[in-house]
């Protein structure tokens, strides 16, 4: 059955979530509309998403301000203009920005559409931890007020982790509400990988297994959200005080110039600018070749209520690609890596300890490590199989 789909995004072409979700809609042969604020100069996963797809249509509500501001009028009416002339049977907001459109009085003249709200971020402690930002209790406080209305009046709220629902739901002493844990898994596509026994069951692997590096992260490099300093002092510890050489790739979002500086000059410092290197983010295409070249992949997250909660994508790319994870002990990411034995956990902003981990990684059987993510992947943690079940609670809402 083909069904209308309107997703709401705030840019174009999406983030990597997004892309997954419209990726398995169109696998659904559903007709996906996308509506967004502003359009993204640059986007390492585009190729997800072929914008001359039959069944997908984009469209901008126009940049009516500088910014994603949630109280933005025009973009509202912009936006219930878009869903009263699509008719969708469904529309899923991917921000809680946006979310505002949809109140009660409209909701009711549109009783037949069903409405999901996909909380990506924490946002309000997000922007709580961000440097340099003005009026952060007041904004954080309109945020956590949007939040609230939100998973209220949405028939379906999203959430990244348990961690990060259980977290909200005591926040706003919320007693019940539909909600649903969709993992940052990787998209499974058979088109590009290879089908193999492995044991019993048929999974997917990536092809040309194997690596000649140590350690990667693939991500945004912001300072409150993740912590390479602390890995970055954790290689030095290793290279001056066990006379052990490990070799660290950071593959970077990010286009500030000073924030590569400042690391670079960091590791030269320390006398190990040989051993940790600083690269653009490749394409998604080439996202599994390139991360087949390491060990370890690592998330080293800041221990702040911003990032506490979620679980980012990069976690379970490693692991696909059999890479055994090294994370710092943020509550969602301990979590992931206690529950299904897999990988070390170290403790945030303590090198000596994250360098302790390291070399027990080192130290031990990596490709049986590597051999068991990839199954947790493609048995457990299986995007498809969690997006099915998302997909048959929404039309039973």
């Amino acid at each position: 059955m083909d069904r209308k789909v309107l997703i709401i995004v705030p840019k174009f072409p999406p983030n990597i979530r997004v892309s997954k979700i419209v990726r398995s809609l169109l696998d659904k042969t559903d007709s996906v509309y996308i509506l967004f604020d502003k359009k993204r100069e640059f986007s390492t996963y585009k190729d997800l998403v072929n914008e001359n797809c039959k069944n997908l249509r984009i469209y901008s509500v126009g940049d009516f301000l500088p910014v994603n501001w949630p109280y933005n009028i025009l973009r509202n009416m912009r936006i219930r203009s878009y869903v009263n002339r699509l008719k969708p049977d469904l529309v899923w907001c991917n921000d809680i920005f946006l979310s505002g459109f949809l109140n009660k009085k409209f909701k009711l003249r549109n009783k037949n559409i069903k409405y999901v709200l996909d909380i990506c971020d924490n946002y309000p402690e997000v922007y709580s931890v961000l440097p340099n930002m003005k009026f952060k209790k007041l904004i954080t406080n309109l945020l956590n007020k949007i939040e609230k209305q939100a998973i209220k009046n949405y028939d379906l709220s999203i959430f990244v982790s348990p961690d990060s629902y259980t977290y909200i739901k005591k926040k706003h002493k919320l007693d019940k509400f539909k909600y649903y844990i969709l993992y940052n898994l990787p998209y499974l596509d058979v088109r590009r990988n290879v089908e193999v026994k492995v044991g019993s069951k048929n999974v997917i692997i990536p092809k040309d297994e194997g690596s000649n590096r140590d350690i990667v992260y693939i991500g945004t490099i912001d300072e409150n959200i993740r912590d390479l300093v602390t890995v970055i002092k954790a290689i030095s510890y290793l290279k001056k005080i066990n006379h052990i050489n490990v070799f660290f790739d950071v593959y970077y979002f990010d286009e500030s110039s000073i924030q590569i500086i400042k690391y670079t000059n960091m590791c030269k410092e320390m006398g190990i600018e040989k051993n940790v290197s600083f690269k653009k983010a490749v394409p998604h295409s080439m996202l599994n070749e390139t991360l087949r070249k390491y060990s370890i992949g690592i998330v080293p997250h800041c221990r702040n209520k911003g990032v506490d909660y979620t679980i980012p994508n990069k976690l379970f790319d490693y692991m696909l690609n059999g890479l055994c994870p090294l994370v710092s002990d943020n509550p969602a990411l301990k979590g992931i890596v206690a529950k299904y034995n897999i990988g070390k956990v170290y403790r945030g902003r303590d090198y000596i300890n994250c360098a302790q981990k390291i070399r027990e990684l080192l130290d031990s059987n990596l490709s049986k490590c590597g051999e068991t993510a990839i199954k947790i992947i493609n048995g457990y943690l299986n995007w498809n199989k969690y997006f099915d079940k998302l997909y048959n609670i929404i039309w039973r809402l």
